[in-house]
């Protein structure tokens, strides 16, 4: 067989009419003609490898040509059980460079990790000729590089919305540097939800009205977005709402913000001397390491779990109703501790009674606002499509009496409760709720009675989960609507009063807010400020705000 002299046959082992690669042992049809396809080959499935032999590579393959066949069999045999020490492509050096940028950016590793001797040695574990990027090429050349290339395609996909909604908030990081972040958010042509964070970046001057609607002003040209915006959502502060008014964008207050306010008022109003000495209890067990472990060997003796007691912090949400929640579940092993170690508390049985039927109040306020954590739920434009289609599905039977009819007959047939459909009156409180409860339990025979009658709907199984999934929310306030009409008696007094209370605050707040146009929480700024409280931290803290905005655009946006 004369030698082959092509650079595609040090990848390839010619057969009799066939060529193997190497590397996978894929087998292709060769009969002495083009090699166009095996270089094919090595381009799609092998990028990694040098496809040309470097001159060292062709003397050795001139000196080793002498080697009998078996030896050079055994040789490549050998050779599979070795790592590639062959350096990357340029082309995978980038793809490598740039997926480490973005775990750093993801993960909250500080950009000094790639000194770090332990972290350059399983590196080179990996790959012996992967050469990390150093600190300053990190910092000054692919972070900036990512961040551009990231900012084009937010700025793409803004530029298909229709209407956006903005969230804003502030926050301070380790140094007491201030910033403020924007979020955008908006319902694509497709229907799918979409959240991008646009600016977080270093605020010098005061926190006035004036300055705060320049730089949401400036956020909004950055990105060309002036016209689009329907809303702005903040917390309840004073200087926020003036900066959405300066701008003549509406301005909606924060569910989730709204919400805890009305619990924590409540709270004063009602329950707060059995709060205040339930948290002065868990103080002692985590002020005292022997009084929390005989806690601990409580737990394990009575075979309970040994669940460590939640201290309730205001400024986070629904923290009271974890540090009950959690308190009630160590009921038991609490009494036998504090006997135990003869602590003095004044908690009695009411108080106990207190806590538990307090937790049933609260849970639903956690309930809506774990709902509304998700940003996805928190977009209400989600589910208007879905309202609004069932309302027209309604309007049909409701003037179609032949439709009415069908529909009754298959509830009989099917044996179902004969439920008649409730339609959404906008100026009655928690309808929406009704329209959809009813809507939901009909489901069976509604789907029956609209494909007997062919009567043309564009409800997916999708729109009946966002159904379900929007009556988990809306059953909240239906609650609330129902203890202000005195539908539930409350047996403890000082239950009744929390109850009264919040439904007293629950009636301020703005009336089907889960159903509004635009993004009801400020949650995703928030969350942006705890992605930056992880990155800023004590063994980084001297990063610039600059490099901050960059690493938390990466982040959130890719």
């Amino acid at each position: 067989m004369p030698p082959v002299t092509s650079d595609v046959w040090q990848h390839f082992e010619k057969g009799e009419g066939t060529a193997k690669c190497r590397y996978c042992h894929t087998e292709f049809i060769y009969r002495g003609e083009s090699t166009s396809n095996l270089k094919r080959h090595m381009e799609r499935k092998h990028i990694s490898i040098p496809f040309k032999r470097s001159r060292v590579e062709q003397a050795s393959d001139e000196a080793s040509s002498n080697i009998p066949s078996n030896t050079l069999e055994e040789y490549v045999g050998i050779q599979r059980y070795f790592p590639n020490i062959r350096p990357p492509s340029a082309e995978m050096k980038r793809d490598l460079d740039e997926t480490l940028l973005i775990m750093i950016c993801k993960e909250y590793y500080p950009f000094s990790m790639v000194e770090d001797k332990h972290f350059q040695t399983f590196v080179k574990k990996l790959h012996p000729t992967y050469e990390l990027p150093s600190r300053k090429t990190l910092t000054n050349a692919l972070l900036p590089t990512i961040n551009e290339k990231t900012m084009l395609e937010v700025k793409n996909k803004l530029n298909q919305a229709k209407a956006i909604a903005l969230t804003v908030d502030g926050w301070s990081n380790l140094n007491q540097v201030s910033f403020v972040a924007v979020t955008a958010h908006f319902v694509n042509l497709n229907f799918e939800m979409c959240s991008f964070l646009l600016e977080c970046s270093e605020f010098t001057t005061t926190h006035t009205a004036h300055n705060i609607s320049i730089f949401i002003k400036n956020v909004m040209v950055k990105f060309d977005i002036e016209d689009k915006v329907t809303c702005i959502v903040t917390d309840n502060a004073r200087n926020m709402k003036n900066a959405a008014s300066d701008l003549g964008i509406p301005h909606f207050s924060c569910f989730a913000h709204s919400l805890n306010l009305v619990v924590q008022d409540a709270i004063k109003n009602s329950i707060k001397p059995t709060v205040e000495e339930v948290k002065r209890i868990i103080m002692h067990f985590k002020h005292s390491g022997s009084s929390a472990q005989k806690l601990e060997e409580i737990q394990k003796n009575l075979k309970s779990p040994c669940l460590k007691l939640k201290q309730d912090v205001p400024t986070r949400w629904n923290s009271t109703f974890d540090m009950l929640e959690r308190f009630f579940k160590n009921k038991i092993p609490i009494v036998s501790c504090l006997a135990s170690i003869k602590f003095k508390h004044n908690l009695s049985d009411v108080d106990w009674t207190t806590i538990e039927q307090s937790i049933s109040v609260l849970q639903f306020f956690d309930l809506a606002t774990k709902e509304i954590m998700v940003v996805q739920d928190a977009i209400k434009n989600s589910i208007k499509p879905t309202v609004e289609e069932v309302k027209r599905i309604i309007m049909h039977f409701k003037h179609s009496g032949s439709s009415a009819q069908k529909l009754e007959e298959i509830q009989k047939n099917l044996k179902s409760p004969c439920l008649k459909l409730k339609q959404d009156v906008p100026t009655r409180w928690n309808s929406t709720f009704d329209m959809l409860e009813r809507f939901l339990k009909n489901k069976i025979p509604i789907v029956s009675c609209l494909a007997s009658i062919k009567f043309k709907h564009n409800l997916s199984d999708i729109d009946w989960t966002t159904i379900e999934q929007a009556i988990s929310v809306l059953q909240f306030f239906d609650l609330a609507t129902k203890e202000i009409m005195g539908e539930k008696t409350v047996t403890i007094s000082k239950v009744g009063i929390l109850i009264s209370t919040l439904n007293f605050e629950m009636s301020k707040a703005h009336e089907g807010v889960i159903l509004n146009d635009e993004t009801a929480a400020s949650v995703p700024c928030e969350r942006v400020f705890s992605k930056a409280g992880g990155i800023v931290t004590e063994k980084r803290n001297r990063l610039l705000s600059k490099k901050l905005n960059e690493i938390l655009f990466i982040k959130y946006n890719l």
